[in-house]
């Protein structure tokens, strides 16, 4: 069909409107099983009528992203016709029901399919869409959820090691003190999902950030009977760390943190407090190991930083990842070019709550899905595990020593106050933990 230039520029606009994936985001979307899940292949397509297939169309538009517009045929306004008029009439539809355990609906994914994601707060629906996920979420209340930011940092010489836990339930923390084959390991558990990280007496420390895809999710449901995927994947990640902390030294320990068991899921840091390693692995992608320079800092969150299909790849969940990561950066960037105290990483982040504590793209936060529920600090030089608590967000069941003597790693467990929303001030109150509820119990009476 022959198109005047007013049409052709026409049709290209309003392309470019609704095809709203990036590039990027298009090619991770390719490689993601559930675009199959409400697509269908040329023979059906053949059969209905003879009408475009999903398949044919997606990689059509794939190659037409970049493609400028000088250089769009005929059959390129033919296609991005079609295009237009698809996006445009299943705009206008209704969600329906999640497609499997894909947490989607197929008017989501066939979108997607078609180069429109609703996710985005660029399109004119994602307020339809936006309805529908915070309903269905709502129905699976029971989930347990977590999305974090771990760092690591040089402050005078010496690396340490942060974590920043978000989560959508109250977790009940405590923290062991115990000795394994010969070597003291001091570690904290969430006596709820079973999870652990921790430091020992050679200085070793671990921190993770989930980075969990379809694959994880699948595998933690063929474990266990379990609704809560969390727990199971969490559980199974737990004894892989306790196993690394058995270590004397860094690279024994992230052989056994790659190969124990499968491998540990996620964003991994390990240091000695000299060296640091990040390993970035899911149940789909090999484990990737890095050795990370000493210079500058390094954060992750809930997004893959070498494969670009795992944890968040759109949507608010992918915005709030990278700003969250970004601003962790900046802080424990500055902290460390002024060679500040490890007594001030926790308190450079929580002073942030003051102004957007609701944001989800704040660092800590408290909003309707997730909220900060504490944060750690190993300071790996002193072989000490700095645990903060947020007021109201967490339950701390205490501290159990499981060995005689005396001990090379040290705890000390920290409590904010809220923060004067006029000031911005605020107090790090230390806490009492032994006997076991003797923390919790306190932290009731300063309320």
């Amino acid at each position: 069909m022959a198109y005047t230039d007013e049409e052709k520029k026409e049709i290209y606009k309003k392309w470019h409107s609704l095809i709203n994936m990036s590039e990027k985001a298009l090619f991770a979307w390719a490689e993601d099983d559930n675009r199959l899940l409400a697509s269908i292949n040329r023979e059906e397509a053949k059969e209905q009528g003879d009408i475009q297939s999903g398949y044919d169309s997606f990689h059509r538009i794939k190659r037409r992203k970049k493609k400028p517009f000088k250089d769009w045929s005929t059959e390129d306004f033919d296609n991005a016709k079609q295009e237009n008029g698809f996006n445009s009439r299943m705009l206008g539809g209704k969600p329906g029901q999640p497609v499997g355990d894909s947490g989607m609906s197929k008017w989501e994914i066939s979108l997607r399919n078609w180069g429109h994601d609703p996710s985005l707060k660029s399109s004119p629906q994602y307020e339809k869409w936006k309805s529908w996920k915070d309903s269905h979420t709502k129905k699976d209340s029971g989930m347990k959820k977590e999305a974090c930011v771990i760092a690591t940092t040089t402050l005078n010489g010496n690396r340490v090691l942060f974590k920043n836990r978000d989560r959508n339930y109250v977790p009940e923390l405590k923290v062991y003190h115990v000795r394994i084959n010969g070597v003291e390991i001091l570690y904290m558990k969430d006596e709820m999902t079973g999870w652990i990280e921790g430091i020992n007496q050679y200085g070793i420390g671990i921190v993770n950030s989930a980075l969990m895809v379809l694959w994880d999710e699948k595998e933690g449901s063929k474990s266990k009977a379990k609704s809560n995927i969390l727990s199971v994947v969490g559980s199974k990640d737990a004894d892989r760390v306790l196993h690394a902390l058995q270590s004397k030294t860094l690279d024994e320990a992230v052989v056994k943190l790659v190969e124990y068991d499968g491998g540990i899921r996620g964003h991994t840091f390990v240091s000695d407090g000299v060296r640091a390693r990040s390993i970035e692995h899911t149940a789909k992608h090999a484990a990737i190991v890095r050795t990370l320079p000493k210079s500058r800092t390094h954060v992750r969150s809930n997004h893959g930083d070498y494969y670009e299909d795992a944890g968040y790849t759109s949507g608010e969940n992918q915005e709030s990842s990278h700003l969250r990561k970004e601003r962790a950066f900046k802080i424990l960037t500055e902290l460390s070019e002024k060679n500040a105290s490890v007594d001030e990483i926790a308190p450079s982040v929580y002073i942030q709550r003051k102004d957007d504590l609701s944001s989800p793209f704040n660092i800590v936060r408290k909003t309707e899905n997730m909220f900060t529920s504490s944060q750690v600090v190993f300071d790996l030089a002193n072989r000490k595990m700095i645990l903060y608590l947020i007021p109201d967000e967490c339950d701390f069941l205490g501290y159990e020593k499981k060995i005689a003597g005396e001990c090379v790693c040290q705890l000390d467990v920290r409590r904010f106050s809220f923060i004067d929303q006029e000031t911005g001030g605020f107090d790090v109150v230390p806490i009492r933990w032994n006997p076991v509820r003797v923390a919790s119990q306190y932290m009731k009476l300063k309320k």
